[in-house]
């Protein structure tokens, strides 16, 4: 299983732009599209209080947006630094 799990959804530009960063460094990761797994998404909603995309958690930690980063290029800083 996959250390680094995205949960994204389609038409998400923010979401595009992590996964291209993660791929360009050869980062593996699992995707998740939060309707396709809405239970899995609401628990982590429940957890975080946030309810955005890409919303991402490294090992144990949950990464939201505007809570633990406030750009996509912060939230790849974290991702790798959590590895």
């Amino acid at each position: 299983m996959s250390k680094v799990r995205l949960y994204t959804m389609d038409g998400c530009e923010y979401c595009d732009t992590l996964r291209d960063m993660l791929d360009e460094k050869d980062v593996e990761y699992l995707e998740i599209d939060v309707l396709d797994k809405k239970e899995e998404f609401e628990k982590i909603i429940k957890i975080s209080g946030e309810d955005s995309v890409p919303t991402i958690i490294v090992g144990k930690q949950i990464l939201a947006p505007k809570q633990t980063f406030n750009t996509i290029e912060e939230a790849f800083k974290i991702i790798i630094k959590l590895m």
